[in-house]
C-alpha cells in the first residue's frame, strides 16, 4: 500500500490590516482554487504549501479552529498580493503603506491506496 498527503483546493480569507487597529470591516474578501498539493510525507506537503503561500513555518497552524486536518497559514501581503517584506511591514507600521491580513486554509488528508502490480495482476 502506498500512503501520502494530499490538500485539494484552498480557501484564502482577506482583510486589510491597519497597524494598532487591526482589520477594517468590510475591507476582506474570500478567493479559491482547485490546485491539488500532494507529498509522500506530511512535512514535505507543509513545505509545498509554505511556497505556495510564501510564509514561514511559524505561520501554520495545523488542525485550525479544532477542525481535524484543517491546516491554515497566515500571512500579511501587498497590493499584489505577495508576502510583504520587512522594509514593507516597516512602512506598514509608520501608516505609509496598506497591508492585508491573510489566511489560507487547507483540508490536509492521508491517503492510503493500493497499487496494481501489473506484471503479476495484483494489488500491492
Amino acid at each position: 500500500m502506498k500512503t501520502y498527503y494530499q490538500a485539494s483546493g484552498w480557501v484564502k480569507f482577506y482583510e486589510e490590516d491597519i497597524y494598532e487597529e487591526g482589520c477594517l470591516p468590510h475591507t476582506g474578501g474570500i478567493i479559491d482554487g482547485n490546485e491539488v498539493f500532494k507529498a509522500e510525507h506530511l512535512g514535505a506537503l507543509m513545505d509545498t504549501l509554505l511556497g505556495f503561500t510564501g510564509a514561514d513555518a511559524t505561520d501554520i497552524d495545523m488542525d485550525a479552529c479544532d477542525e481535524a486536518g484543517r491546516l491554515d497559514i497566515s500571512v500579511m501581503e501587498d497590493e499584489n498580493g505577495f508576502k510583504a517584506t520587512s522594509k514593507q511591514i516597516e512602512a506598514w507600521k509608520a501608516g505609509e503603506i496598506r497591508l492585508w491580513d491573510c489566511i489560507y486554509s487547507f483540508q490536509v488528508e492521508r491517503i492510503t491506496s493500493e497499487r496494481l502490480n501489473l506484471r503479476e495482476g495484483v494489488y500491492a
